[in-house]
């Protein structure tokens, strides 16, 4: 007999699962029955958050969801902390919990309430598994936790669903979307004149080019138009350290922020690269001013602006690479910033976060980086500690995160960034 547990165990192996973490409770017994037998294994932790964040971290390690596992009532708002992080923090979840029967539910309280309710306003969506569609929900799950700026997908699945015998061998008819560039019309072709045109142009990238694997399509961007690139924190790395055009990543410093902005203000045309300022401070509201004194600034997104924190003067919504390329190809241009700008602002970076000799100071992380060969991996262990005192450092660091375009590389080889599990 194939359980409906099975099937969304098997489904979740497919799409490359292979650790689950939570506390078991009466009603989630079936569910981890079902992920070890289809090959997850289940990580017991002491609090459902501790085993949020590890699920995160193989997400990073993998390029598959995370899968975080919590029993009904307490378990589940246990969770709504981490839960909440992977929403803001655009890391694909699957948040799998145990729920009372329906027809119990009228009757029977203790710690029952409605889970979905609680999740909606934190979760890019909240299902409950319903019995002859088993499949579809899990299918939709994946899809919506993976696709655009990913994000946790809530699973509420019934004790009795959980142990229903279920049909799982329909044929899958949905197909992935394909990456969507900008369609030719007057905004495209101001956009490319604004930047052809442009003397001092300047490219924000931020996590959405993570999301579309489009760091090389960036990179050659700016490679090929000597534009500087500067970075929110996840997106650091689309050009190594060391690279002349690197300006390194800024979001949370208002000491960098204070170095950079000037930088921003000379530009004349601004490339939005898959930027999303849930990464940036307060300051980072209304960085320029569009206008007819103010940049040309040109915004690749995965979604449109409906945070308001920035405008654009053209923004272009779908794959940021197809995007970013389709735009590299359109213009024609040579030289940038004759009075050397971008370099004097790299140089107040370095200045300004100098080396020094306490432990793990931004000179400690650049000797190991140094140690270590250009794809290579470090794992620290230790407390947190505050972006904004090292991300924005400039000296030369030989690795970068192996984000790249689909096109090149297949998706499991994208996150080689940390190596807790075999």
């Amino acid at each position: 007999m194939t359980r409906a547990a099975d099937i969304i165990a098997r489904k979740l192996y497919e799409a490359g699962c292979r650790h689950a973490f939570g506390i078991p409770g009466g009603e989630v017994l079936t569910m981890i029955d079902a992920l070890e037998d289809a090959g997850l294994t289940f990580q017991l932790v002491k609090h459902e958050n501790n085993g949020g964040f590890m699920a995160e971290g193989t997400h990073h390690a993998t390029g598959a969801p995370g899968i975080l596992l919590a029993t009904v009532g307490p378990g589940v708002v246990n969770a709504i902390n981490v839960v909440t992080n992977a929403w803001q923090d655009q890391v694909p979840m699957i948040f799998l919990t145990g729920c009372i029967d329906a027809a119990e539910a009228q009757h029977f309280t203790h710690q029952v309430f409605d889970h979905t309710k609680v999740l909606n306003p934190v979760t890019k969506a909240s299902l409950t598994v319903a019995e002859g569609a088993v499949e579809t929900t899990i299918e939709k799950a994946l899809a919506i936790a993976m696709e655009g700026r990913p994000g946790p997908v809530h699973l509420d699945l019934p004790i009795s669903t959980a142990n229903a015998a279920e049909d799982g061998n329909r044929p899958v008819h949905r197909s992935t979307p394909a990456p969507m560039a900008p369609a030719p019309g007057p905004d495209w072709d101001a956009a490319c004149r604004a930047l052809s045109s442009a003397e001092r142009p300047l490219i924000i990238a931020g996590v959405d080019v993570l999301h579309h694997y489009a760091a090389d399509d960036v990179a050659d961007l700016a490679r090929r138009f000597s534009i500087p690139i500067l970075t929110t924190y996840k997106a650091k790395g689309i050009l190594p350290e060391d690279d002349p055009l690197a300006l390194g990543g800024h979001g949370l410093s208002p000491k960098a922020f204070s170095i950079i902005k000037p930088l921003i203000n000379q530009a004349d045309a601004i490339v939005l690269a898959g930027y999303d300022p849930i990464e940036m401070r307060s300051e980072w509201c209304d960085p320029w001013d569009i206008g007819e004194d103010g940049p040309a600034v040109i915004e690749f997104s995965a979604e449109a602006n409906r945070h308001f924190m920035h405008h654009a003067s053209y923004s272009f919504i779908g794959d940021v690479g197809a995007g970013i390329h389709a735009l590299t190809e359109s213009v024609s241009r040579s030289g940038s910033w004759p009075g050397g700008e971008p370099a004097a602002t790299r140089a107040a970076l370095k200045n300004a976060f100098p080396r020094d000799e306490e432990p793990w100071s931004p000179s400690t992380r650049a000797h190991i980086g140094s140690c270590l060969p250009s794809n290579g991996n470090a794992l620290a262990r230790g407390h947190f500690c505050s972006p904004p005192r090292f991300a924005p450092w400039v000296q030369p660091c030989p690795w970068r995160p192996a984000i790249s375009s689909p096109r090149r590389e297949p998706r499991s080889r994208h996150f080689p960034v940390m190596r807790a599990w075999r």
